[in-house]
Formats: C-alpha cells, structure tokens, sequence
C-alpha cells in the first residue's frame, strides 16, 4: 500500500494523464481506480476556476486558500506500479511535466 498526498495541481494533471488512456478494459482498471481517488468531488469542482489562455484551459482554486485540493491517497500496490510504469513510458509528456510528475513517482516507490 502506498500513502500519497496529492495537491491542486498533481491530482488536475494526474487525471488529464489517466483520462487519455486508451485499451481493453483490464489495462485501464488501475488507471481508473487511481482516477476515482484522485478526481475532483462535485463540491470541489464548483470552487475551480477554468479560463482559456493562448489555447489552454487554466484550472485555478479559490483565492486564500493554498492547500485546496490536497488530498491524502492510498493506492494498492499493484495500482501504484501500473501508474509508474505509465509515467514511466508516456511519450506525450513535456519539460513542463517534470517536477510534478518527479515529485509523484518519488510517492510511488
């Protein structure tokens, strides 16, 4: 079992990643257990701004408060393994991508 805390921007990436995969429905089980931890409640979702800026859609939380979207995860080691190694092999993943996705692998050992 793997303890993780996640915050605002790790969990909105994090879900972007896991939402683009594609394949039979046993390759994406992990993926989708570890979204259903990591997505945003509905009462979360009404507080996150969105706004468009040079073709990319910002995710912002309310003002004044630093630590929304911080969250404590438990992930089954099987789950956490299938995420590291999706991280691991993603092709799609930019210089921008780095810390976040460091700092989560880090967790994920």
């Amino acid at each position: 079992m793997k303890n993780l805390t996640v915050d605002f921007s790790t969990r909105i990436k994090l879900s972007n990643v896991l939402s683009l995969q594609e394949g039979s429905l046993g390759r994406l089980a992990p993926f989708n257990r570890v979204l259903d931890k990591v997505r945003f409640s509905d009462e979360e979702s009404k507080s996150i701004k969105t706004t468009q800026q040079n073709g990319l859609v910002l995710y912002t939380g309310p003002d004044n408060r630093p630590d929304f979207g911080k969250i404590q995860i438990a992930l089954e080691d099987a789950d956490a393994s299938a995420v590291t190694a999706l991280l691991q092999s993603w092709e799609r993943f930019t210089t921008a991508d780095v810390g976040w996705t460091s700092k989560l692998l880090d967790g994920l050992k």
